[in-house]
């Protein structure tokens, strides 16, 4: 395990611990989870090495896993509304009909294939193998390694998308320089995250799901967000929540503090009242991400 000591965002070492959170889906360790004094990150703390990573993931109890191999039908139809709501965003954000898009983080294909039905020509990058050779399988789309990504040469897309992947990251700087030099200069970046700030993150605390420990290892705000794309050239262009995720996460930190489902839709409910007054309190944001504009960089 690697303790964590700098903040990947501002390079701040002012890290507390704020509690500690519970790996409920996998192992039932227990990690720290810390916050940068200068930025307002959250920290998983320790980390996995990476010849350790598998054994948090490769899991029936984890549920991108166990979804697709047909259990968790709750999540199934969340997941297939979102699909739908992703695509949608993609066609008004871009004004494209069909374009080149790159989703890294793909797991096992749904979202990849959903776009290469709509006619978009994709490319997908997951770091798992089983989840590589699942989405293969099941849609005949080529998935890449992270390492094979990175040594291949700079694409030009379209759409450039990371679908609660990025916080599985623990230097999101070494993707979004890559990230950055593949995007053409009018496309997009979307990145969907779970956010802290939520009532749902601060009602549950360390029984919150999405903190997701060891596996997610970067916990975002809006704030900590803008700090780390403007270090790429990058800006927010816009935002959109995803009232679907109060509710499922709600539901799954009740299940971990052994609580009642109807308890967590009343959270849910409580947390997206709640962020339509403050849309930097959703329980997850999409953020739609562009490049500066040379007037921008330049003043």
């Amino acid at each position: 395990m690697i303790q964590v000591e700098q903040c990947p965002v501002c390079a701040g070492e002012r890290l507390a611990v704020v509690f500690t959170a519970k790996d409920h889906v996998v192992t039932q360790e227990e990690f720290h989870i810390l916050e940068c004094d200068g930025c307002g990150l959250r920290l998983t703390s320790p980390v996995p090495h990476e010849d350790e990573t598998d054994r948090y993931y490769e899991s029936e109890n984890y549920t991108p896993h166990a979804a697709s191999r047909g259990g968790n039908f709750a999540y199934r139809i969340v997941r297939r509304l979102m699909l739908v709501r992703k695509q949608n965003l993609i066609t008004t954000e871009t004004a494209l009909r069909c374009g080149r898009l790159l989703d890294v983080g793909c797991g096992t294909g749904e979202f990849l294939i959903t776009m290469h039905q709509a006619g978009w020509e994709v490319d997908g990058i997951d770091a798992s193998e089983a989840a590589r050779q699942e989405a293969s399988r099941r849609y005949t789309v080529t998935v890449q390694s992270p390492e094979d990504w990175f040594a291949s040469g700079d694409g030009e897309y379209d759409v450039v998308t990371f679908w609660h992947a990025l916080e599985h990251l623990p230097d999101p700087h070494h993707y979004l320089r890559r990230v950055t030099s593949s995007m053409r200069d009018d496309g997009i970046l979307m990145i969907g995250l779970p956010n802290w700030n939520s009532l749902d993150a601060e009602y549950y605390g360390p029984e919150w799901a999405a903190y997701d420990v060891p596996r997610h290892i970067t916990h975002f705000t809006r704030d900590a967000m803008e700090r780390l794309l403007v270090q790429h050239g990058l800006t927010i262009s816009s935002t959109f929540g995803l009232p679907f995720d109060a509710f499922y996460i709600s539901m799954l930190s009740e299940k971990h503090g052994h609580g009642s489902a109807m308890k967590g839709l009343w959270t849910g409910i409580k947390s997206n009242w709640a962020a339509v007054n403050d849309s930097t309190r959703w329980s997850s944001i999409i953020y739609v991400v562009r490049k500066f504009r040379t007037s921008e960089t330049t003043g």
